[in-house]
């Protein structure tokens, strides 16, 4: 069409230089032909308008149908070719708890079945290990500007056997690539709609978990604040427990050394009532002996005294100690050192006993002078020894533990 606009200049122009020919030839003619050329003039005028109206048509179809190419290929970078039909995985085994939070145990609380029906399909963004590719347009650029379906072998157009007309269907057509970019639009427009619905269901499932969560956890700190608020009475407990353990292992070390104090005591106690039974033997026999010796003592006086001590050899130093005092009967029960003994008795302790005078001392040394004792009696196996105090010579009341010297 475009070919034909284009010569109808050339052909008007002839056609004028063969009517002004004509017209020469035939001046009959001259009037009509005259109203022929300007009608031919006005006709190309019009031609001229319309060519030059067709090619601004011509350039806007072209611009738009190269921008429409263009995009097309664009858009076909964002539309994947091929749809991902890989198998899902298999469902996990966690799934929401939904049972009612009790204080009772449960093995097998109720779940969730949310997993069964999830599209794992929907997150796949790679195809046998690669990104998912998606269409290139820009190398199918001659089928996309293909609007006729063309035999490749005659080289010409294909026309409907029916109509005539030029096909605009079939492979390698316009249409063909046209249909395959809408059919895989369509796919990956339906896998959008599949990923919404997919989303308002896990929507639906984080808002019931969430909802979970926060039930859970408003009681969980409930619970919490009664923990701490018990596990403060616990360490108090445990603290005044072990003040207590502390307390009962000190009592215990301390009923445990009385223990062993009342043992000893007793065990003390014991040897002294024996002790006790025999010196009360002992006094009722050195009564006697007192009694006698009084009166001897009496009659003879210093005399017996003298004669005695110059038959006694004693060597000077520390004797012995009181054991027991006896103020009412004004003696005392001495613990003399075993050579003192000897020294009184000979060494086989059988010599008779000599009247002997010592003197007494503070044993808290402080070497105080006391008084003098006199030795009446001794018991040989235990070096024990009655003496009567020689009161004219006592400064001091005499004490248990207080030293004896010669």
């Amino acid at each position: 069409m475009e070919y034909f606009w284009a010569k109808v200049p050339m052909l008007l122009t002839t056609t004028v230089w063969r009517g002004r020919a004509i017209f020469i030839e035939d001046n009959n003619m001259g009037k009509a032909l005259r109203v022929f050329v300007i009608f031919l003039l006005l006709l190309s005028i019009a031609s001229l308008v319309l060519g030059i109206l067709l090619f601004q048509k011509r350039e806007l179809i072209k611009g738009r149908t190269q921008m429409l190419e263009e995009y097309l290929i664009k858009i076909g970078k964002v539309i994947e070719s091929e749809q991902v039909e890989s198998a899902a995985p298999e469902a996990p085994d966690v799934e929401r708890d939904i049972a009612e939070v009790t204080d009772e145990v449960l093995d097998t609380p109720d779940l969730a079945a949310f997993w069964e029906n999830y599209a794992y399909q929907l997150e796949e963004q790679e195809l046998d290990g690669n990104p998912i590719p998606t269409l290139d347009l820009n190398k199918r650029r001659d089928v996309l500007m293909t609007y006729y379906l063309y035999d490749e072998v005659e080289g010409k157009v294909v026309r409907d056997p029916r109509t005539g007309y030029p096909m605009t269907t079939g492979d390698g057509t316009m249409h063909d690539l046209l249909e395959d970019v809408l059919a895989k639009a369509e796919n990956q427009y339906n896998l959008l709609n599949d990923t919404r619905q997919q989303l308002r269901e896990l929507r639906e499932e984080l808002l019931a978990t969430i909802n979970d969560l926060n039930s859970n956890k408003k009681l969980a700190r409930e619970k919490m604040a009664r923990i701490t608020s018990l596990l403060s009475q616990i360490a108090q407990l445990e603290q005044r427990i072990s003040d207590l353990q502390g307390q009962i292992a000190m009592l215990e070390e301390q009923i445990r050394e009385l223990k062993d104090e009342i043992r000893q005591k007793e065990n003390d106690i014991q040897v002294l009532e024996e002790e006790k039974a025999t010196m009360a033997v002992a006094i009722k026999r050195l009564e006697k002996t007192i009694e006698d010796y009084k009166k001897n003592i009496a009659r003879r006086g210093s005399e017996i005294r003298d004669v005695v001590q110059d038959y006694v050899a004693v060597d000077p130093g520390e004797k012995g100690r009181v054991a027991q005092v006896n103020p009412d009967w004004n003696f005392v029960i001495l613990q003399l050192s075993e050579e003192f003994v000897k020294e009184l008795t000979g060494d086989d302790r059988s010599g008779a006993l000599p009247q002997v005078e010592l003197m007494v001392k503070r044993g808290d040394g402080s070497d105080t002078f006391v008084t003098k004792v006199r030795l009446v009696q001794i018991k040989r196996d235990k070096n024990l020894g009655v003496a009567d105090i020689l009161t004219q010579w006592q400064q001091e009341p005499i004490k248990k533990g207080d030293i004896i010297f010669y």
